[in-house]
């Protein structure tokens, strides 16, 4: 008997992950291809500043300004928003090339490559959290929209990576999902960038653009929208005030009037409010193109400058006392350049901001408002009464005016005014720091002010 053993055909190569199959391995592509295509859109609403859209996301009383005019946001001279566009688009064109390769081992590297950079990116993006919230310490809803969108690639990448080389490769899908990601943004996007171009209006050959227009009646349209605004607002919190009495009334099983039982509704609100989940999600419309009477401002510089900063500040605030410095090195950097122009903001919540504000323009009343602006951001806070009239004979005032206009009208109608203008702005804290008639945030880093100084200025 022969005892020599019959050869059997080779069996096929097994996948690594025996129960994957290529439906589901295929399918295991989808999310991280989905969440690439999300992590581009929301880095080119971060590029867009001016688009309706992304005030939706984040509204000029979040920090997204202030994180983006920050020095770190940008890598290499380079805006990180354009550097996410075109990281999350480079991943996107990856998944998709893996997706649509029918050789198992490129499929297996490319998914790997996408698995190494989206870690790379995890923890990067965990670097300008630490910086957003603990060392700016604000809150930017699309940079933090972006690091969970990393994280969701890290996921995903491992699990695609996991089970590519089961999927069978579909080429056709591949252009179609690719297909779709462009369509979907150029439909985000070009009504964008076209509504900026809008040609409103037109003579021959001299064209003027909705862009043009809306630059030159900001100081116009702004306190419409403005008064637009509160009506909005008006008319959702009397649908909220209106929901939490009459949801009070039915549980109670009385009318809204044995609710209230003769009370004002000021008085039951706060009550009926507490421990509800309220959301009033209006956006406020964005400070842009605002122009100012700086006929009572304090002003260094050139008042024909073609850069003009207004600030909002309060001698008792802490952030404007780390601004201080900032805009004194703008004025000395620029001083033939750059306006920078002062306005009293002081609130409310230190009893020492309307004195310090009162001395500081009786000694502009004597010429010396930028020596008493800095000596008293560099008291730390101490607005005490003898500090103030201490300052005074330092920077060389005459005391004896000093005092006297203190006393006097004059310098209270100034802080009063001033006040009245930032409230009527619906500004809701100090400082307000605007370039060129656009609120661009509080405090701001020298290097990013400066870099959009410069990017206004002409060459040289």
């Amino acid at each position: 008997m022969d005892s020599t053993a019959t050869d059997c055909p080779p069996m096929p190569d097994e996948p690594d992950n025996p129960a994957a199959t290529p439906a589901s391995a295929e399918r295991a592509l989808l999310p991280p291809v989905g969440l690439a295509w999300f992590g581009a859109i929301v880095s080119f609403l971060l590029a867009q500043p001016r688009a309706e859209v992304r005030m939706l996301f984040c509204p000029s009383r979040a920090g997204c300004d202030a994180v983006l005019a920050s020095p770190h946001s940008s890598l290499m001279g380079l805006p990180l928003p354009g550097i996410g566009v075109a990281f999350y688009l480079g991943l996107l064109g990856l998944l998709l090339a893996a997706y649509g390769s029918r050789s198992a081992p490129w499929r297996a590297r490319l998914v790997g490559l996408t698995v190494w950079l989206s870690v790379a990116a995890l923890a990067f993006s965990g670097m300008l959290m630490w910086v957003q919230f603990g060392v700016l310490q604000a809150f930017c809803g699309l940079c933090t929209a972006s690091a969970l969108t990393v994280a969701g690639l890290v996921w995903a990448t491992l699990r695609a990576e996991r089970l590519a080389p089961a999927a069978s490769g579909s080429p056709v899908l591949a252009w179609s999902l690719a297909a779709f990601a462009l369509l979907a943004t150029v439909g985000l996007a070009l009504p964008i960038v076209v509504r900026s171009s809008e040609v409103v209006a037109a003579v021959d050959d001299r064209t003027f653009t909705r862009a043009e227009m809306e630059a030159d009646l900001a100081a116009t349209v702004q306190p419409l929208r403005r008064s637009i605004y509160e009506h909005e607002l008006a008319w959702v919190q009397e649908k909220v005030d209106v929901e939490l009495l009459a949801s009070a009334a039915r549980q109670r099983g009385v009318t809204i009037e044995a609710l209230l039982g003769g009370r004002a509704r000021a008085a039951v609100l706060p009550e009926l409010a507490a421990g509800r989940r309220i959301e009033i999600r209006l956006a406020k419309p964005p400070l842009r193109g605002v122009k100012f009477d700086l006929a009572q401002a304090q002003v260094a510089g050139p008042r024909d400058a073609r850069v003009q900063l207004v600030v909002f500040s309060d001698f008792a605030c802490d952030y404007c006392r780390k601004l201080a410095p900032v805009l004194a090195k703008v004025r000395a950097e620029f001083p033939h350049d750059v306006l920078v122009a002062y306005r009293y903001y002081p609130l409310d919540a230190n009893p020492r901001a309307r004195p310090a504000a009162l001395a500081a323009q009786c000694a502009a009343e004597q010429g010396a408002f930028w020596k008493y602006h800095d000596g008293l951001f560099a008291e730390r806070g101490d607005g005490s009464e003898e500090r103030l009239t201490a300052l005074a004979g330092e920077v060389g005032l005459d005391v004896e005016k000093f005092q006297a206009c203190r006393q006097s009208a004059a310098p209270q109608q100034i802080v009063a005014a001033s006040s009245a203008e930032a409230v009527k702005l619906g500004i809701e804290g100090a400082p307000a720091l605007f370039l060129n008639g656009d609120l661009i945030g509080g405090f701001v880093e020298y290097e990013a002010l400066a870099r959009r100084i410069r990017e206004r200025l002409p060459a040289r």
